[in-house]
């Protein structure tokens, strides 16, 4: 069984520096394959080998930039986990732990399916992120075209009707993201939720006065997360939707800064909240 994918890295021309586009795939292989064995198993698999039930094959590449088809090959012993999870639920666990991994929030929400199948992983979860973190895992060496050439590098699916899903996109800015580190002092905010997932815990606000929404977390795993604390961010987040900015209701938060050596702020690691902002 086989999940067909596509590469693409954005270079002016149908061509690409062959060791930094080598790497670039290589990362993108080990990421998809240790992602998807752990979905498999519902437990972190931390290295990969020649009998593992799940790999990457090549296919042909294709222009427009550079880029290639590929696809996820499952053995024939995995196939009914596969079967059971469904291919949707699939690619939405995908795309969240590698947007996890980079303190990002996609923007396709989980499903119940993929939402049954993070709970199984429980901790294991929480795991495959800090481990996609690493410093000699896949989804860094992802970003080598981009680093080294500015070349963005995304990964995507096609659907039966031609609609492209993409599963993440990558480049300089994206790559920042492993070096941020956590501020030691808290700070206080006053902010709307503009997306949360009461599953995970991960979302994005905005700050009053500002353009721009920001992700947060809390820094707990979802099994730690007190049911007030959810109901609170829900709350708010159902009262801000549909209604215009000047109409927002703002939370009162503590919260810790993950920001990035440029001075860009990922996230924000929530520790209180008072509605009564």
């Amino acid at each position: 069984m086989e999940i067909p994918l596509e590469v693409k890295i954005d270079s002016p021309d149908y061509e690409v520096d062959m060791k930094a586009g080598l790497e670039s795939l290589l990362g993108t292989s080990d990421t998809i394959r240790t992602i998807s064995e752990s979905i498999l198993k519902k437990r972190v698999v931390k290295s990969q080998y020649s009998g593992s039930p799940v790999r990457t094959n090549m296919k042909k590449t294709f222009k427009g930039s550079y880029g290639m088809f590929f696809s996820i090959f499952i053995e024939p012993e995995k196939q009914p986990e596969f079967k059971e999870i469904g291919r949707q639920a699939f690619l939405e666990l995908i795309t969240y732990f590698m947007h996890d991994a980079l303190n990002l929030v996609p923007d396709v929400k989980l499903g119940k399916k993929a939402q049954q199948v993070l709970s199984l992983m429980g901790e294991d979860a929480e795991e495959l992120t800090s481990i996609l973190r690493g410093k000699s895992n896949g989804l860094r060496t992802m970003h080598e075209i981009s680093v080294k050439f500015g070349y963005p590098i995304s990964v995507s699916y096609k659907k039966s009707n031609g609609e492209r899903f993409v599963l993440i996109k990558l480049d300089r800015s994206t790559e920042k993201n492993f070096k941020a580190t956590i501020g030691t002092k808290n700070k206080t905010i006053y902010a709307a939720v503009t997306r949360f997932n009461s599953f995970t815990g991960n979302g994005r606000l905005i700050q009053e006065g500002e353009d721009e929404t920001v992700s947060f977390g809390f820094g707990l795993t979802f099994k730690e997360m007190a049911p007030t604390l959810k109901k609170v961010f829900s709350t708010n987040l159902n009262e801000n939707t549909g209604v215009v900015e000047s109409d927002f209701k703002y939370l009162k938060l503590e919260v810790n800064e993950l920001k990035r050596s440029d001075g860009k702020i990922i996230k924000f690691i929530v520790k209180s909240a008072n509605t009564n902002a």
